[in-house]
């Protein structure tokens, strides 16, 4: 395993190498710098997040889709940013179904907005139409079988003797098929799942993790082979807060699982009292170590390491000395 692990989440922590000054602290100075310069501007600070609007919408099944149709978004300072609205996934139209697209906007002082939208995907008519004739058909063949089966005469007395059991047959008969009935009318109770609290499943695989958060770093450092941790967002897991909670692993190590997460992938998360919560993947991307986005270049920091966004998990690990691979998970 590389000694040097997670560079973006190191920098994230915020550790100080050799004396040296961190890309958090970096970032905080120019922060403060523009803060002192502009303070002779205008007093006032902008911290209001645009607002982003997009209708929740319907369409048929092979429709093609631009998710970014109808959505904008408006900035009590910049005005209309609708140019800036980056969707997270794009739109699979093949099967009918419901799918969540989820949007983010920054405006000029790094406030973000998000909001979700809900496409109902569903059959074309003219295929509902066929599908409920067919179905139509098929239970009017049905009743036409079962009324001709109860009409037809038994006219062969011999069969009608032979098919007549004894009283002491007929007993019998009815001895063994109340003992079924009554096995089979038994309730059955459901095996529980085995689920440990504190605890990630994904394909199969059971993966502890602790509550760290700042800590987060020397847990999985001094454990990787062991344990993931909390780091950004929720210092807390809980899948009903309504929060993103942010997940660091070594790979190699406990989390080089999350490699085999794709869109549609579940992942199953329990808290500390073992209540399970079901998350669905959304998106799986590439990061350098300051959060930059490889394949489009926009800086994801605030919506990997923030609390916003509804509740979600975002999974992070290494993929080398440079780069890192997140996964985004929606409730």
């Amino acid at each position: 395993m590389k000694a040097n692990g997670l560079k973006f989440v190191i920098a994230l922590a915020l550790l100080t190498v050799a004396g040296g000054t961190t890309y958090a602290e970096i970032r905080h100075q120019s922060a403060d710098d523009q803060i002192t310069e502009t303070t002779t501007e205008t007093s006032d600070e902008d911290t209001t997040a645009p607002i982003i609007s997009a209708d929740n919408v319907t369409v048929t099944v092979g429709q093609k889709v631009n998710v970014l149709d109808g959505v904008t978004a408006k900035d009590d300072q910049d005005g209309d940013i609708s140019a800036r609205i980056v969707a997270d996934k794009s739109l699979d139209t093949s099967a009918a179904g419901k799918q969540i697209v989820h949007y983010s906007a920054t405006d000029n002082s790094g406030n973000i907005g998000w909001i979700d939208r809900t496409y109902t995907i569903v059959k074309p008519k003219a295929e509902k139409k066929a599908e409920a004739v067919a179905d139509s058909a098929e239970k009017e063949a049905a009743v036409q079988e079962a009324s001709a089966i109860e009409e037809t005469p038994v006219t062969d007395e011999a069969a009608v003797v032979e098919a007549a059991p004894t009283a002491e047959a007929a007993s019998e008969t009815t001895t063994v098929t109340n003992t079924i009935d009554g096995a089979a009318a038994a309730p059955q109770e459901p095996s529980a799942p085995a689920h440990q609290a504190m605890t990630m499943y994904i394909n199969g695989a059971a993966i502890p993790y602790q509550n760290g958060g700042s800590a987060g770093q020397s847990i999985i450092d001094g454990n990787p082979n062991g344990t993931v941790s909390t780091w950004g967002g929720a210092a807390v897991q809980s899948g009903s807060d309504g929060l993103n909670t942010h997940f660091i692993g070594h790979n190699p190590g406990i989390f080089s699982a999350i490699f085999g997460l794709g869109g549609g992938s579940q992942i199953i998360v329990t808290d500390g009292a073992g209540n399970a919560t079901t998350y669905t993947v959304s998106s799986v991307t590439t990061v350098d170590d300051y959060a930059t986005e490889i394949s489009t270049g926009n800086n994801i920091w605030d919506m990997v390491t923030g609390t916003g966004g509804g509740e979600r998990i975002t999974l992070q690990t290494c993929i080398d000395d440079t780069t890192n691979l997140i996964v985004f998970a929606y409730k």
